[in-house]
């Protein structure tokens, strides 16, 4: 026999985890451009990750640890990318310049403390200001990620 002992509403601490499966190909230039994150990383159950929206909604107000990561792939040197957190459409958190020195591939971390309602929805932006559009995501979990912790 098991028991199974779920903490108040008040003590639970969500977790969520969305990954890029696919390569993200032709970024617009100078235009922000949603991470289409459509893979939950294994061992994140707690159903709050949204594949279809690409977002993840924790469902309970609280303090929340934010961790994004974007690789670029056939970057232009010389040239500026962007990767951001923004929470339910209208709120912009840790937006992170990166400016490549050249190579094929560029990660732009980001990543912020912030307090959510239970509604609140979180998603991954990027923007290349390479000139073109040319530019791509790197797809897997190690690549270009999201993720959600309530730490309180």
């Amino acid at each position: 026999m098991s028991i199974k002992i779920t903490p108040a509403p008040a003590h639970q601490r969500p977790s969520g985890k969305l990954y890029l499966s696919t390569d993200q190909l032709n970024l617009v230039n100078n235009t922000w451009t949603k991470v289409a994150l459509d893979t939950i990383a294994a061992g994140f159950s707690d159903g709050i990750e949204d594949t279809v929206n690409n977002r993840i909604t924790p469902g309970y107000a609280g303090f929340y640890d934010l961790k994004g990561l974007v690789t670029f792939v056939n970057i232009v040197a010389a040239r500026n990318y962007r990767a951001a957190i923004k929470i339910s459409n209208t709120t912009w958190h840790s937006v992170k310049y990166s400016w490549a020195g050249g190579g094929t591939y560029l990660g732009v971390p980001v990543g912020d403390l912030v307090k959510l309602t239970a509604t609140d929805y979180v998603e991954l932006l990027v923007m290349s200001q390479s000139g073109d559009n040319t530019v791509d995501i790197a797809s897997l979990e190690r690549l270009t990620f999201l993720s959600v912790q309530r730490v309180r």
